[in-house]
């Protein structure tokens, strides 16, 4: 049976022999682990996740252009040729980072995603741990690169100390330019929460031809909003 198992990532049970049960679903279809989810999701499509969730760390570099050069983890990522829908459900997301001296955000989005929670009470939630010696690295709940909706739910950054760049939400147009994307936040409702830096982090880096639009239109924003 899966009673306790609610806060492990299927995925970690299966790869530890043991037994698994899914987490989420779109158009019928079951998945035992999120990414599992938005690589077989199709375009378009909604993903309903069924239970709470611990993201397990993944290695991100296979995915992100050769150009990004840093060692970089995170806990989900969306890729630059899927549009999707997560339906938090009222259910949990969260992670906790376990790398040091590295980027470690807990969701990359370089595609297109929209955040909604049909139920409430949904949270996407994250607590960088480590820490970096200089202020270089990125600890963020969602590091948009792409094109981010949120429509609903709680996406929050809980970072208690100095741990570098940890916002709930990083609007990224660095990364974004490499793969021809404009980084456009909109907020239609929910509420972003960052601790100890900011709600939103608007960072442009001066790169022409490149947008990065952050539009507020309902909503709580508790941490402010910070461009550079």
């Amino acid at each position: 049976s899966g009673s306790g198992m609610n806060q492990i990532d299927a995925k970690e049970v299966i790869g530890q022999g043991g037994f698994a049960f899914p987490v989420a679903e779109s158009n019928g279809k079951k998945y035992y682990s999120l990414q599992s989810a938005v690589k077989g999701a199709a375009d378009g499509a909604t993903i309903t996740v069924l239970v709470d969730i611990e993201l397990t760390a993944q290695d991100a570099k296979p995915i992100l252009k050769p150009t990004y050069n840093r060692e970089a983890y995170a806990g989900l990522i969306i890729p630059d040729d899927k549009t999707l829908t997560l339906d938090l459900n009222g259910k949990t997301l969260s992670y906790v980072d376990e790398y040091y001296e590295c980027d470690n955000n807990m969701i990359i989005n370089l595609g297109n995603l929209t955040i909604n929670d049909t139920v409430g009470g949904g949270k996407i939630t994250y607590k960088p741990v480590a820490g970096s010696s200089t202020y270089s690295k990125f600890y963020s709940t969602i590091f948009n690169c792409g094109t981010l909706t949120i429509n609903a739910g709680t996406i929050e950054n809980t970072a208690e100390a100095e741990t570098d760049v940890s916002n709930a939400v990083e609007n990224h147009s660095r990364l974004s330019h490499e793969y021809g994307n404009d980084c456009i936040l909109t907020v239609n409702g929910g509420e972003l929460i960052g601790a100890y830096y900011y709600a939103i982090r608007q960072y442009t880096h001066f790169l022409e031809g490149v947008q990065n639009r952050v539009t507020i239109n309902d909503g709580t924003i508790a941490g402010g909003v910070y461009m550079q």
